[in-house]
């Protein structure tokens, strides 16, 4: 992260930490009368030319191919070369909270980007008429998918030579090479290369979900409690005018102050919202809350200390309104790394099932090395059983580590009928395999043992989510099951 950034009119909704997302756009800034995005390292990249109008749009009249965009709509730019695009939630808050039109864009900081380009955001429906039926508007979002479109046609070749390889090359030989006893050792090598090809494109995919923490930073304030994972990654830290707030799992949210700008996106406020667990509001100066601090895991004397500092108001009324979405504590965000495996995220990496599916083929392909000989065959599995193991590994990373704690551990050993029914599958599947073994099919015999030991962690992931989505702490996968597989 460069220790000097423009001066941030818009800033991102979420900045991420992974490899991947390292081209991911920190802020807006205003320059010669266009749009300019900011990137991490402190360099700008012009969004649109010289602007001439903006306007409000709902989700309504946007373009179909748009996505999904919530009710905060978007902000749209026309200068001379077209119309741009801006979803109003990546920018400000995802999701974003139910709140008016003019709020959105005030809070988000259109308004300020629109007064710094001497034109105001119109609302009037007529603005941005036929809008929808426009299919060449750019659409800017901070979030950088150079990762994914790079690895989706990447691996798409990969699997169409999988495929070539274990039903095209079989069929060449049998018409084109009948008796050709070397072609079938050439075959074998072939499975292997294809093998090796897989790997590497599924090691090129995962390697961009490496963290590269944020480290730049005048000040931090870190958790006082809380599991280990978030005392050590969650902080606070102040550069500049900005609150960079990390929530430990590798997302960090940017907050303007008082500090850094006059306008009315900028933090100005923190209030507390009592009960039985307290928490410091951020407010900006639409009275929108920007983020929640629970003082059960953020120590109250330095956090006031630090908000001070920023010139942020320690206003004495108390606040009753709250947001899950915007609460900085263990729970924050901790089914975005599981979603991240089948769908894009804002975590901006690779979605996993594609590499998963090459996977499977490459098995396939390894297996019918074979038709090479044993030493063909024994180095293509030697390699397809190192792929399943990377996706081993980036599966318990991604759905095991940093998880909420839970507000106990439950004492002793009490079997639930989750474990009933982890212990019935398990034994289903062995006995299973000891049935094949029996009537000599050991290879059939080795996949009933693989799903009896798969079962386990399947199982494991029902009750984790079943756990999140009720914002419940989630036990280890050793401790969930010495406990008796709680629910």
């Amino acid at each position: 992260m460069s220790a000097d950034l423009p001066e941030l009119v818009v800033r991102s909704a979420v900045l991420s930490d992974r490899v991947a997302a390292r081209r991911q756009a920190v802020g807006l800034c205003v320059a010669d009368g266009a749009v300019h995005a900011v990137s991490v390292d402190g360099s700008t990249r012009p969004l649109t030319g010289p602007v001439r109008s903006m306007a409000w749009a709902p989700w309504a009249t946007l373009p179909a191919g748009l996505g999904v965009v919530t009710a905060a709509g978007a902000v749209v730019a026309t200068d001379p070369d077209g119309v741009h695009v801006f979803p109003i939630d990546p920018w400000w808050m995802e999701p974003s909270p139910a709140a008016r039109p003019a709020a959105a864009v005030s809070s988000s900081g259109f308004a300020d980007l629109a007064e710094r380009l001497g034109i105001t955001i119109a609302s009037d429906p007529d603005a941005v008429l036929g809008l929808r039926r426009l299919e060449t508007a750019a659409v800017h979002v901070p979030r950088s998918d150079a990762a994914e479109d790079r690895s989706r046609p990447r691996t798409f070749v990969v699997m169409l030579l999988l495929a070539t390889t274990l039903i095209g090359a079989p069929l060449a030989l049998v018409v084109l090479g009948r008796g050709w006893t070397e072609g079938l050792t050439l075959l074998g090598w072939l499975c292997v290369a294809a093998s090796a090809l897989a790997l590497a494109n599924l090691l090129i995919g995962v390697q961009g979900r490496r963290r590269a923490p944020w480290r730049t930073a005048d000040r931090l304030l870190r958790p006082a409690a809380g599991p280990r994972w978030f005392r050590d990654h969650a902080r606070v830290g102040v550069r500049g005018g900005l609150l960079w707030i990390d929530d430990g799992r590798g997302q960090t949210t940017l907050l303007a102050t008082p500090t850094a700008t006059a306008s009315v996106s900028a933090v100005v406020r923190a209030r507390t919202v009592g009960g039985k667990r307290p928490r410091i509001v951020l407010v900006d100066g639409v009275d929108v809350v920007r983020a929640e601090l629970p003082l059960g895991l953020w120590p109250a004397d330095e956090l006031d200390d630090l908000l001070l500092d920023r010139s942020i108001v320690r206003d004495p009324s108390s606040e009753r309104r709250s947001s899950t979405h915007v609460r900085f504590d263990t729970h924050h965000a901790a089914q975005l790394p599981g979603a991240s495996l089948v769908t894009r995220t804002a975590l901006g990496v690779v979605p996993l099932v594609p590499l998963l599916l090459a996977t499977v083929l490459q098995l396939m392909v390894s297996v019918f090395a074979r038709i090479g000989g044993a030493l063909p065959q024994s180095v293509a599995l030697a390699i397809a059983f190192a792929s399943v193991s990377v996706v081993l590994v980036v599966v318990g990373t991604e759905l095991g580590s940093r998880l909420p704690a839970p507000d106990g551990t439950p004492a002793g050993f009490r079997p639930t009928r989750t474990f009933a029914s982890v212990v019935g599958w398990s034994a289903l599947f062995v006995g299973l395999a000891a049935l094949l073994v029996a009537v000599d099919d050991a290879g059939t015999a080795a996949y009933a043992l693989t799903l009896a030991v798969a079962s386990v962690p399947f199982q494991w992931c029902l009750y984790r989510y079943r756990a999140l989505r009720a914002d419940r702490g989630v036990l280890g996968l050793p401790t969930w099951l010495r406990t008796g597989c709680p629910s």
